[in-house]
């Protein structure tokens, strides 16, 4: 695969990712691309795209859009449930809802489970879902593809031997405490100097405290994101809307994590989203449609900060 095609493969997944979106398709990329996307083999010649089956006509339609919809060909010891080829600027993708292998007179279900996806390769603006590595080490036990099969299992075992550009969600568990703190404590001072004098930005950091932010973080729904094995953002949300401790490193903002960050907040089912900013963070909630609801001051260490009480509706969810 040369860098033209490696560019054009790209693209594609940039406008699929946009248009799945808009109509909220389920799906990851799975086969060889997602091998690929790991450094575990140096190259691919199609996309394997895995939808949730019930999005999979939705799906199908979309791609029919972009590209050619390609004669299907019979494929032994597969029982999926939609399996549809297409062709799309001269790049072949296989779409598969409701994946099984048949093995022995034995079905197994390989469907996919968007629930479980916590990996994804940043291109540009768009985050690309990946699917479990795990899970498809075991498909192609099932295809009988020993090669890759063990190509996947020594990556795994080896800890994930290269950094790559995976992005890495995970939930948060009382060992990830300090570093969150760390992460909390470096964006206050890296972040906020610009709208906080030094005697604002220490007591906030003073006033940092490890055992309310395991509490918080205990009882809510949260997000850790790490890159390059890096925990860059930190963020969690109540069962009742409201967003406690919303950090990114200041590295990295500006490259699309507090977007992505927030919008993995924002699944949980509330009718509205609400959180105190700080003047630093107005800016990024207001982009993605939070309205100020009052202007308010906080005290901490005996210092009063301003902030703002912010407000969004999920109907205006982006």
């Amino acid at each position: 695969m040369n860098l033209i095609e490696l560019n054009n493969t790209k693209e594609l997944l940039k406008e699929i990712s946009r248009k799945f979106d808009s109509f909220n398709v389920r799906w990851a990329i799975g086969g060889s691309l997602l091998l690929y996307f790991y450094n575990i083999v140096e190259e691919f010649h199609d996309i394997d795209i895995v939808v949730d089956i019930e999005d999979a006509i939705k799906a199908k339609e979309i791609l029919s859009e972009l590209g050619v919809f390609q004669e299907q060909k019979c494929k032994l010891n597969y029982l999926t449930t939609h399996f549809y080829e297409f062709n799309i600027n001269g790049i072949d993708i296989d779409l598969i809802g409701g994946f099984a292998i048949k093995k022995e007179d034995k079905i197994y279900d390989c469907s996919f489970n968007s629930e479980i996806v916590d990996s994804y390769v940043k291109i540009d603006d768009k985050f690309i879902p990946l699917d479990s590595l795990k899970k498809w080490a075991k498909y192609y036990a099932l295809m009988d593809r020993e090669t890759k099969v063990n190509l996947i299992e020594t990556y795994l075992s080896e800890g994930h031997r290269e950094i790559t550009n995976i992005l890495k969600v995970k939930r948060y568990k009382k060992a990830n405490s300090s570093d969150v703190v760390s992460l909390i404590k470096k964006s206050i001072r890296e972040s906020c100097y610009k709208d906080y004098n030094d005697i604002e930005l220490n007591a906030w950091i003073d006033a940092v405290e490890e055992s309310k932010i395991d509490k918080s973080f205990s009882n809510s729904f949260s997000c850790l994101l790490y890159y390059q094995r890096q925990l860059v953002a930190c963020g969690n949300v109540d069962f009742n809307g409201y967003i406690d401790y919303f950090y990114v490193d200041q590295i990295f903002q500006g490259t699309g994590f507090g977007k992505f960050l927030l919008k993995q907040l924002e699944h949980i089912k509330v009718k509205e989203f609400t959180s105190y900013v700080s003047l630093t963070a107005l800016p990024f909630f207001e982009s993605m449609g939070y309205e100020v609801l009052k202007k308010n001051k906080v005290v901490r260490n005996g210092i009063t900060l301003k902030n703002f009480l912010v407000g969004k509706s999920k109907s205006l969810q982006n």
